[in-house]
């Protein structure tokens, strides 16, 4: 009588252990989305604003190119994900700030854009607006190809990958 009475005591207890454990799972779960969310809002914040010394870097460029780039930049904050590479390719070029450059070659690749994917993989290889990361820098180069990225392609070629190699791993040339 006892032993059944101590097994269904255990049985109690390791349910409530499990339910539990699995609270706390999802109370962590939820706090790192949060977490996210946070990082995510100051992100933007930071990025998706273009500061009064940036539009004199383009204005110095020329009354049409902060114009244009000032209606990307309306497009991109929208989602448009050509604006977004153009306000990349902005930040790299006219205004040379790496961050900024590197956050909207992020956000256009997520909204499709293999040219960003391309890009994004190169920034990480040098290390250029993000922190230097080669594998994970190849592995978005790759992706591109793999979309039938033309510099993609070539540059996985110029880096010695064969033909062979890249139809192996489904890019196709």
């Amino acid at each position: 009588m006892w032993f059944i009475i101590i097994l269904i005591v255990v049985v109690i207890v390791v349910k409530v252990k499990k339910t539990v454990d699995k609270a706390k799972n999802e109370q962590l779960d939820r706090e790192r989305i949060e977490k996210k969310k946070k990082a995510q809002t100051e992100a933007k914040a930071r990025f998706e604003v273009i500061t009064d010394a940036e539009k004199q870097k383009l204005l110095a460029c020329g009354e049409d190119v902060l114009s244009t780039t000032l209606n990307a930049f309306n497009k991109a904050i929208k989602g448009d994900a050509d604006a977004m590479l153009f306000m990349a390719i902005t930040y790299q070029a006219k205004i040379q700030n790496a961050k900024k450059s590197a956050y909207w070659m992020q956000k256009s690749s997520d909204a499709g854009s293999s040219d960003s994917k391309y890009w994004l993989g190169e920034f990480y290889v040098s290390g250029y607006g993000v922190p230097q990361d080669r594998v994970k820098g190849v592995s978005l180069i790759m992706d591109a190809a793999r979309e039938g990225n033309k510099k993609a392609i070539q540059s996985l070629k110029e880096n010695g990958m064969s033909v062979a190699e890249m139809r192996s791993v489904g890019i196709p040339v």
